[in-house]
């Protein structure tokens, strides 16, 4: 907390105009400022896991790590307990250990407290030490909380605004084309329509800017991070070529998917939030017709409405039908 500069008997005889921040002055918001503006606070609570519970999954952990440690003096295997817990990292071990036990003694600290999760809780160590209870902290990721503004007046007037706009970027790009002889193929009206759409729903976020939980965007980013990794390794390239080629640091693409990763969670929920307001559903024809889209492998109706018993599946395509209806509103609008 920033502390209030108290005011002397003698300063106080002269009141000082206030300063006027010129737009020079005026400071541009970094990335991590924009960051922190459209982060949530994640509730947390603290618990304890006695040791007397600890300990059995501990020593398990502590003789399978050992088994494939060597140390001078003890067969291949044979190392003492006491010696491989000084051979390897404590916060390996603690990993090891809460991954075992944590799942269970979660539940039971989130029922003793009344508490329901929207994702996954993050576990952070606060303090793990052998023959001593350990001291946890579980964040718990929400949902944003948000109301939707005049939604409909938002993205019809600004796909109107839009759509001029986008049509003078085409006619300005084909006079570019002619100018130095290059083809130019202009968009179709579907295509028009489609792009206004999807500036104009960027347009809403700016109007609602729903706070995101920094853990499901830092997972989101994770999950980028390793889809690029994968697309860089099929060109036979590596993150640190790449970052070299671009001339991006770490620092740089890791904010750059953060960000990207914020923007679009933003979006999901605010689609799902129009989904709702309007009550927008999906029959089981529906559903099923996208199961078989994207699993053409199953032959029989039986097998395809196998899919629909397992809720996981279920729930993902009915989200993807749902998600089409919302697109073909959109469009109309």
């Amino acid at each position: 907390m920033t502390e209030t500069k108290k005011t002397t008997a003698k300063t106080a005889t002269k009141k000082a105009a206030p300063k006027k921040t010129t737009p020079k002055e005026a400071k541009t918001p970094t990335m991590e400022d924009i960051l922190a503006e459209n982060f949530a606070d994640d509730p947390r609570f603290e618990f304890t896991i006695p040791w007397n519970k600890v300990q059995p999954v501990y020593d398990k952990v502590l003789n399978s790590v050992a088994k494939n440690l060597k140390h001078d003096g003890f067969r291949p295997g044979k190392v003492p307990a006491n010696i491989a817990a000084e051979m390897v990292e404590p916060q390996y071990l603690a990993q090891e250990v809460l991954r075992d036990l944590a799942p269970a003694i979660l539940q039971e600290e989130l029922k003793k407290r009344d508490l329901k999760v929207f994702v996954e809780p993050e576990l952070v160590i606060k303090e793990v030490k052998p023959n001593q209870d350990w001291q946890l902290a579980a964040y718990l990721p929400q949902k944003p909380d948000f109301k939707l503004p005049d939604y409909k007046k938002i993205l019809s007037e600004e796909k109107k605004k839009l759509r001029e706009q986008i049509k003078k970027e085409q006619e300005d790009a084909h006079a570019q084309a002619l100018k130095v002889g290059n083809p130019f193929t202009p968009l179709t009206e579907d295509e028009l329509k489609a792009q206004a759409t999807d500036r104009a729903l960027y347009k809403l976020l700016s109007e609602i800017k729903p706070k995101i939980s920094p853990i499901m965007v830092r997972r989101s980013a994770r999950r980028e991070l390793e889809r690029m990794q994968e697309q860089l390794q099929k060109a036979n390239l590596t993150l640190e070529e790449y970052l070299k080629r671009t001339g991006m640091s770490p620092e740089s693409i890791e904010q750059q998917l953060t960000y990207s990763s914020l923007q679009n969670l933003q979006l999901e929920f605010i689609l799902d939030a129009l989904m709702e307001a309007e009550k927008i559903t999906a029959t089981e024809e529906e559903v099923l017709a996208k199961i078989k889209e994207a699993m053409p492998n199953l032959k029989t109706e039986a097998e395809q409405k196998q899919q629909l018993q397992e809720p996981q599946v279920r729930e993902y395509f009915e989200l993807i039908a749902k998600r089409k209806k919302l697109a073909d509103w959109l469009l109309a609008l």
